[in-house]
């Protein structure tokens, strides 16, 4: 690249630490990583440019302000160290993400709804991120809090972690979660990877199409 850049920044969606390793190296250059939304006109957190760790975006930015609010509902505490303690192992604070300051927008374009549902009557727009604060200081983003089902046995699934985990199956190409509030179970559309599907066909004996391998037991 020249051998001219002098920072690098990431953003948008978590890194893995081996790739922002790998370009911190390669490039030869530090490699910060911000946590925003369009709703704060860009970024409110970054990480330090002399902090070589990962897994976290850092403190936030001197032009706002943030804190952390309970979702009891996914056992997420800012100020109850003794309940995270029991529902995860540490009692580090845990909870939605709240930021405030003059870069948050003051309300969604014609839409008082949207804007009554997203920014309080203090100003604290909720990001509908669960964040959790680590003993520097810096945030980790480790959840989402809009993205859960409430099914008829009151419990509570997360589709995009469940997705998550059926994409690491080398068979599946694609996954779509869902539930309703009235039944008590969950439903899956799958989509299979043609070529790894063939594979397992014909080690075990099985021949057809795709339809016609999805329809058998």
């Amino acid at each position: 690249m020249g051998g001219r850049v002098r920072m690098m920044l990431t953003a948008a969606a978590p890194i893995s630490p081996e790739v922002k390793n790998f370009f911190r190296l390669a490039v030869g250059c530090p490699m910060v990583e911000a946590y925003g939304q369009t709703e704060i006109t860009g970024g409110c957190h970054i990480t330090d440019f002399s902090d070589p760790s990962n897994g976290h975006v850092g403190g936030v930015l001197g032009t706002c302000e943030y804190r952390l609010e309970d979702v009891k509902e996914m056992q997420y505490y800012a100020y109850n160290p003794t309940r995270n303690m029991e529902q995860h192992g540490d009692s580090r604070p845990r909870g939605e993400v709240l930021v405030r300051g003059p870069q948050v927008i003051p309300a969604y374009l014609k839409n008082p709804t949207k804007t009554k549902e997203t920014i309080d009557s203090d100003g604290w727009l909720h990001t509908g991120d669960i964040g959790m604060i680590l003993e520097s200081g810096a945030l980790k983003i480790i959840d989402r809090k809009k993205n859960i089902m409430k099914i008829a046995n009151g419990e509570y699934v997360a589709p995009e972690k469940v997705e998550i985990v059926y994409n690491t199956h080398h068979m599946i190409a694609e996954v779509f979660i869902d539930a309703k509030s009235t039944e008590e179970y969950v439903v899956g559309f799958f989509v299979p990877e043609q070529e790894a599907l063939d594979k397992f066909a014909e080690e075990n004996g099985f021949s057809g199409s795709v339809a016609e391998l999805a329809q058998n037991e």
